[in-house]
């Protein structure tokens, strides 16, 4: 008897301690759970930063016209009714100022912007994508600098038969009808160039200027004799 007495506050002891172990055991698994999910709460009230590859920012470039026209052109595949697209510029990429908001539909998938005051010197435009959940994703920042976009020279203008192009870049050239079609595409490298034309039809051109490696284009008006 006296054995036993002895023995019982020891069980008493081990008893406390196994329960004290799963006691703490359940809280930890109850704060980790909370934890993770408080941490997926703020990933979709703070938004997502998009490197260009998200869908809903396919081929987010520009062109420029007139000198300070910036005209932004993106397509997205996942808009959903009641979804916004916010377009955001900024002078120094941190701080960034609204300029315009489209309202997406789904039954288009191709979106343009243009900002036809657009600040001297380099610019920064991101597009932010406002789903009707309200979380918010930015596209990949644009950087542009409205003025001398692409250093090309060409004449004359009206043309005749060739049109001569001198370019800083490698570029591609682009001569567009009156009703949208391309009439005439081609690379061109570095230097001066003569264009055969002579085969066009009379009547107004646009020439587009793309210069693929930096993601931008120019449109200049063509008269053709």
């Amino acid at each position: 008897m006296r054995v036993a007495g002895n023995r019982t506050p020891f069980l008493l002891f081990t008893h406390l301690m196994i329960k004290s172990f799963w006691l703490t055991s359940i809280v930890v698994c109850l704060c980790g759970f909370v934890s993770n999910a408080q941490q997926e709460n703020d990933s979709l009230n703070k938004g997502l930063l998009s490197d260009g590859s998200d869908s809903s920012f396919a081929s987010f470039s520009y062109s420029s016209k007139d000198g300070n026209k910036i005209i932004l052109q993106w397509s997205s595949d996942s808009t959903r009714p009641n979804d916004y697209f916010i377009i955001e510029r900024s002078e120094d990429g941190k701080s960034y100022e609204t300029i315009g908001a489209i309202k997406g539909s789904p039954d288009n998938n191709q979106y343009e912007v243009s900002d036809n005051s657009s600040l001297t010197g380099i610019n920064f435009y991101r597009i932010k994508y406002i789903k009707k959940t309200g979380q918010s994703i930015y596209s990949k920042p644009l950087q542009i600098n409205s003025q001398g976009n692409i250093a090309l020279k060409f004449y004359p203008n009206p043309v005749d038969k060739l049109l001569i192009v001198e370019t800083n870049y490698k570029v591609e050239i682009q001569l567009i009808n009156t009703l949208g079609a391309v009439k005439l595409n081609k690379q061109l490298q570095q230097g001066l160039q003569v264009i055969d034309v002579s085969s066009l039809d009379k009547g107004n051109y646009i020439l587009r200027i793309v210069d693929n490696e930096r993601n931008r284009s120019v449109l200049q008006q063509l008269v053709k004799n």
